[in-house]
């Protein structure tokens, strides 16, 4: 596992509260887990590192936790994906 300095993963966070910086860490960590395994395979051993990878993404500005995140282009609006009434 690779070690972040708090000041660095503060300024990436947007906060320089640890807590709140565990918090949300943890939070985008878990649901990635949830998103990654169906309910049914919960109770299966998993070989992901999903901390690793948040703070992966953090540190590549990937993640939804990092101040300087942007999505991608190809995600589509709602608007996109609502049928029109026409």
């Amino acid at each position: 596992m690779k070690f972040y300095d708090l000041e660095w993963l503060a300024d990436k966070c947007g906060t320089d509260n640890k807590y709140e910086i565990t918090v949300k860490v943890a939070a985008e960590a878990r649901r990635e887990s949830e998103e990654s395994f169906p309910m049914k395979e919960k109770d299966s051993p998993a070989d992901e590192r999903f901390i690793s990878n948040v703070l992966l993404e953090i540190e590549e500005d990937k993640s939804p936790i990092s101040i300087n995140y942007k999505p991608s282009e190809t995600v589509m609006t709602e608007a996109e994906l609502s049928p029109s009434n026409e």
